[in-house]
């Protein structure tokens, strides 16, 4: 859509090129007013001058109502990021705590207790940020429990079966043993 005030100076601009000279044009659909001679800087004003403070308060009423609905947007995202923060870190604590009871049931209990006790006391820690509304250090302390978890239950794992293959090496030794006694 053009702009009228364009359109009129546009079309001072062409009769002033014809030659034809007016004096206080006023262009009759945009009620734009000519103020100087044609000769001079184009200022152009509305003819009536309550439209124009009309125009100026309906700008002013939308300027108002777009920086409350800015406002009013960024409140509600903040508070849904809120939510979903807590959703997440809540997510967070309940996997942390399946992996700690994982942990606990793969024998980390018994090979790796230092490893286990410290997944513990963070998943404890976490919880208690939770309640105490931190989300973001809810969800990190849940995180670490569960990786120390992870890491105790591979330690356990570990540990067990160095056990087990030692056991092995010594039946092995043993019945090397035996085979060397009997073969002489």
């Amino acid at each position: 859509m053009l702009d009228p005030r364009k359109i009129f100076v546009t079309q001072l601009y062409l009769h002033y090129r014809k030659g034809v000279e007016q004096k206080d044009p006023v262009d009759s659909e945009s009620g734009l007013k000519f103020t100087e001679p044609i000769s001079k800087a184009a200022i152009y004003l509305p003819a009536n001058r309550k439209e124009h403070q009309m125009d100026v308060k309906k700008r002013r009423s939308r300027q108002v109502f777009g920086v409350v609905a800015v406002i009013g947007l960024l409140f509600v995202v903040g508070c849904a990021s809120s939510r979903m923060n807590a959703n997440i870190s809540g997510e967070k604590i309940f996997q942390a705590e399946k992996t700690v009871s994982d942990a606990k049931e793969s024998n980390a209990v018994l090979n790796a207790t230092d490893d286990i006790a410290v997944a513990q006391e963070k998943l404890a820690k976490a919880k208690d940020a939770f309640g105490k509304q931190n989300y973001e250090e809810a969800a990190n302390m849940a995180e670490q429990a569960s990786v120390d978890a992870d890491y105790a239950r591979a330690k356990a794992t570990t540990v067990k079966n160095r056990k087990m293959a030692d056991e092995m090496k010594k039946n092995i030794d043993t019945l090397r043993q035996e085979i060397e006694r009997m073969s002489k």
